[in-house]
């Protein structure tokens, strides 16, 4: 009896034991898994402007990004040549500034992985965005910037640096442009036959087969500056010589711009052959056509 009722209690155990366990015996255990943070939500927010405003003159330097819920950072200051800068308050003048801007995403946010952080055209220099892990491993991202001279932290930089849009390339029959006047910049233009010694003068118009050259004298606007890192530029072919504009910040000479040969204008105006006008029931022409003068890649309709 005694050897019996010991038996009963082991089994009794026995069952105790196996009935705490999740899964039966021999097969793996399952690890539950955090699926929310795993999913995450994007940080929307890419401009760095918002979080590290650009140095200004008598502004303070912006040490840590605020904690704003989805992403936090801190920010280590350096001179043009890359030294730290570990007691910078305020922002001297006429001083280029770097940074290196460090972000690290709160819990439960991501990066995109596929946007990167930059500033609004024409407030720096030049920008490095480094995807990177720290010590524990969870991404961050690594920007360094070197920034505009710290008196432009409030100028609007020109943006357009084709001459083309200012200065169209000559065409015969076609009225030369004398000045420019933009938003950011306005300007002259002296224009010569290549060779001659008299400018032309309005309203006299550009001739067929000819090669021109021009003086293009730019000035910018108040509030406007030119990027010391940029060249007015043509188009590549439309011209046969183009010197390197100076780097003023405030004006620029491109003396002198010589032209490739001019262009005549395009006079076959007529479409009857190629486009029959609208007929209901007929099927409208959408096939690209060429003209000896110009080419057609396709013909759209619109009601």
């Amino acid at each position: 009896m005694k050897r019996i009722g010991m038996l009963t209690i082991l089994c009794g155990m026995a069952a105790l034991i196996l009935g705490g366990c999740a899964v039966p015996l021999g097969e793996d255990f399952a690890i539950p898994r955090d699926t929310e943070e795993e999913k995450g939500l994007y940080i929307v927010d890419y401009s760095l402007q918002n979080y590290v405003p650009v140095p200004v003159t008598g502004e303070q330097a912006v040490k840590k990004v605020a904690l704003r819920g989805d992403l936090e950072g801190t920010v280590t200051w350096k001179d043009e040549f890359g030294n730290e800068l570990p007691n910078l308050g305020t922002f001297l003048a006429d001083t280029v500034y770097q940074a290196e801007i460090k972000l690290t995403s709160q819990k439960g946010y991501l990066f995109n992985p596929s946007i990167d952080f930059g500033y609004h055209a024409g407030k720096i220099e030049y920008q490095e965005d480094k995807h990177a892990v720290d010590d524990q491993g969870n991404p961050i991202r690594i920007v360094t910037v070197t920034y505009n001279n710290s008196n432009d932290g409030k100028i609007t930089y020109i943006t357009d640096y084709n001459l083309q849009n200012y200065v169209p390339f000559p065409v015969a029959d076609q009225n030369p442009v004398w000045s420019i006047d933009t938003e950011g910049l306005t300007g002259t233009v002296t224009w010569n036959v290549e060779g001659g010694t008299t400018p032309l003068v309005p309203p006299e118009k550009f001739q067929a087969g000819k090669k021109y050259t021009a003086d293009i004298s730019l000035e910018v606007q108040a509030g406007y500056k030119f990027s010391p890192k940029r060249d007015f530029l043509y188009d590549d072919g439309l011209v046969a010589v183009q010197p390197n504009s100076n780097r003023e910040p405030f004006e620029r000479d491109l003396t002198t711009v010589t032209y490739k040969d001019s262009k005549k204008p395009v006079s076959n105006l007529d479409l009857t052959s190629y486009i029959t006008a609208p007929k209901e029931g007929n099927t409208p022409v959408t096939a690209a056509f060429t003209d000896p003068q110009y080419t057609a890649a396709e013909v759209r309709w619109d009601p």
